[in-house]
């Protein structure tokens, strides 16, 4: 279910969860599930309270394995105008020379990943998926954002943000 709910999928998550139960313990996890959800909208929704005093929404970003160059996200970044359903293109500085680093594996949604210096003059390119897409041996996958589409629609419509990393807190 935590899955489903990551992407928004409220309904299918509570009930793939609920065809486990017979009818009384149906009830008894629909109160809790909906509870849950009410939670998690309510944490998402204060979280955007307490960040429209601030110039830029915080997205907590933790890295996968082997990924240190931290360095590479700091700074304030915006969602380019030219992004689709599968990725938020984000603007700003890229480096030419990115080497090939965790680029066969399958992009999931809300990972970040790279262009590498395969994907030639889009190398250093930053994107944040939105649909689960097929490894590219020219994007590196370099961690994940714990964000909900609800936070997602505020980078669409241009707040800016940045990332910090989820061990810092």
């Amino acid at each position: 279910m935590k899955y489903c709910f990551r992407i928004g999928l409220y309904k299918q998550g509570l009930l793939h969860d609920l065809s486990k139960y017979s009818p009384t313990e149906s009830e008894k996890k629909l109160k809790e599930q909906v509870n849950n959800i009410v939670e998690r909208v309510a944490t998402d929704l204060k979280a955007i309270d307490i960040q429209e005093d601030k110039e830029e929404i915080l997205v907590e970003f933790e890295p996968y394995h082997g990924f240190k160059d931290f360095d590479f996200l700091s700074g304030i970044f915006n969602i380019r105008t030219d992004c689709n359903d599968e990725v938020l293109r984000i603007s700003g500085k890229r480096q030419a020379e990115i080497l090939p680093f965790n680029h066969f594996c399958e992009r999931r949604v809300y990972d970040v990943t790279v262009d590498n210096k395969d994907f030639l003059r889009y190398s250093g390119e930053i994107n944040i998926i939105l649909k689960n897409l097929e490894p590219d041996r020219r994007v590196n996958v370099i961690g994940h954002v714990n964000i909900s589409k609800i936070i997602v629609e505020q980078l669409k419509k241009g707040k800016p943000f940045c990332f910090i990393k989820k061990d810092d807190e």
